[in-house]
């Protein structure tokens, strides 16, 4: 009998590890909407369910996004990443940049060396994300993590939004709604949707 108790008993702590080890799992990448994302550790939500945990005593999920998969991706939106680019409307490059915003930028070279300059196109771009969200800074405070037309506003967003439509753009459509859209069809909702949530830890300032 007592045989049987001891028994019982390791089966029982058999299943409970078992139980564990099931509900552990370790993602080396997964793909959100097309991102891919770093390493994380998960619980399996099913498995929780049938233990009763609540949710909400979860620790809060890591920053899905990061800086260079947020350029990458608004690079294959603008240009397909291609650096050496020009498109019929004469805006070049991986970001697509027109030469008066360049020149805005300070920056002083020609069509020809921006092309071949992959550095400089990638300064340019942090340069202009930087400047951006400066504009936008009180419009990022306050709206950050809301719905606004519909869509839930983020840091990210909206700086992308202003890459597409200009920061004075991204400020119409938070106050009133007008989303206009590019030569292409694109409009500045587009990106605010498309770019949003990611984490970019952006500098204060670009030389």
């Amino acid at each position: 009998m007592k045989f049987i108790k001891f028994l019982l008993v390791g089966i029982s702590m058999l299943i409970l590890l078992s139980s564990f080890d099931i509900i552990k799992q370790y993602i080396n990448k997964i793909t959100l909407d097309n991102k891919e994302i770093e390493k994380i550790d998960i619980l399996s939500i099913s498995s929780l369910d049938t233990l009763n945990i609540p949710l909400n005593l979860l620790p809060p999920p890591s920053p899905r996004y990061d800086l260079g998969i947020y350029l990458e991706e608004i690079g294959k939106m603008e240009s397909g990443n291609k650096y050496n680019i020009v498109n019929k409307y004469g805006y070049m490059g991986r970001y697509q940049f027109g030469m008066r915003t360049l020149r805005g930028l300070g920056y002083k070279g020609n069509e020809k060396q921006f092309l071949s300059d992959t550095l400089m196109q990638e300064k340019m771009m942090m340069k202009l994300m930087v400047i951006n969200k400066r504009r936008l800074k009180k419009y990022i405070e306050k709206y950050d993590q809301k719905i606004i037309n519909g869509v839930k506003v983020t840091e990210s967003g909206l700086i992308a939004a202003a890459h597409l439509g200009g920061s004075a753009g991204v400020k119409r459509w938070i106050k009133n709604g007008s989303n206009p859209k590019d030569a292409f069809g694109t409009s500045i909702e587009t990106y605010v949707v498309k770019f949003g949530g990611y984490t970019l830890n952006l500098p204060e300032k670009i030389d």
